[in-house]
């Protein structure tokens, strides 16, 4: 992580999710109860979302919840989890161009969104590194 030298820590999102982000990062809750962490040049949105599963009580695999949508942007991965890692675009927010990366990561019964803005368009490997640590534990 260029620039980023410094230490890192696991942040818990809820619904058995969490990440791996620089230290320096400030954790906020939102009323909506998704979490933000930010800096003066980065900020991460994350809201998750578990289901009890179907009416007969049997979960809804990963596979099924993903659908085929975004299947083009998956990355491989071997620990049960789907993430999907559109590339980077460039948005408008609050009068001022940042660059975006969503993930979306999805596991058994769970749905986690996320999304990296950065001020600078040279922080996409930073944000793809950000969201390869997405983990779900259960």
């Amino acid at each position: 992580m260029s620039g980023d030298r410094g230490a890192l820590k696991r942040v818990t999102v809820g619904d058995g999710w969490s990440l791996v982000v620089p230290v320096s990062l400030v954790e906020e809750r939102e009323p909506d109860n998704s979490l933000v962490l930010w800096d003066e040049r980065r900020t991460i949105r994350i809201t998750s979302l578990s289901m009890s599963g179907r009416e007969d009580g049997s979960p809804i695999s990963a596979e099924e919840l993903a659908g085929e949508e975004d299947a083009q942007h998956r990355v491989d991965r071997d620990d049960g989890v789907i993430l999907e890692l559109p590339p980077q675009l460039p948005e408008r927010i609050d009068d001022e161009v940042v660059w975006t990366v969503p993930a979306r990561a999805i596991a058994t019964n769970a749905v986690l969104i996320a999304f990296f803005h950065s001020r600078s368009e040279g922080d996409e490997q930073w944000a793809r590194t950000m969201a390869m640590s997405i983990s779900h534990s259960g």
